[in-house]
Order: structure tokens, then sequence, then C-alpha cells
């Protein structure tokens, strides 16, 4: 079972969120202290890291529809060729 968190009307399976975020903050070299806290996040979080979390969970919320199909057409044509590799191994 996915562990969910929600955040307003999105439900985000948080290791995505955490891989996202975590991906950006060395991209871009930030800092590891509480900087950006008042900037990124809530302003309650207990570190730079935990605001561009928050970030990433409210701009996963605003992405529009066209990210949304482009990330459904790839994730269709990865599972199709997932089964089909499947099917090749079944029937072989």
């Amino acid at each position: 079972m996915l562990v969910t968190r929600e955040y307003e009307d999105l439900v985000v399976v948080p290791v995505l969120v955490e891989r996202l975020a975590a991906s950006l903050f060395y991209a871009f070299h930030l800092p590891e202290g509480k900087e950006l806290v008042s900037i990124l996040g809530k302003g309650t979080e207990p570190d730079n890291l935990t605001a561009l979390e928050n970030w990433v969970m409210r701009q996963l919320g605003e992405v529009p529809e066209r990210c949304t199909v482009a990330m459904m057409n790839a994730l269709i044509e990865a599972l199709d060729k997932q089964l089909r590799r499947y099917e090749v191994v079944l029937w072989s």
C-alpha cells in the first residue's frame, strides 16, 4: 500500500515529492540551512529541503494539462513496453 500525503486537492506520493525536491535541491546547490524557508515553504519548515518539498507539492498541483498528458503518454509507452517484454517471455 502506498502512503500518500494530501495537499489541498492533490494527493501526492511522498517519495516522488522527496526525490524531485532532492534533485532540485542539489541541482541548484541550495544551502542546507533555513534561509529559504519563508521564500519556498510555509515558513514553519525546519529546513530548506523540507520547504522545497512543500514548494514541489504546490507546483505539482499547478501542472498544466499538457504536462499531465505528456506524463501519461510516457507512462503508457513504458507500460506497453513492459507488458510486451512480459508477453515475449510468457509465450517463448
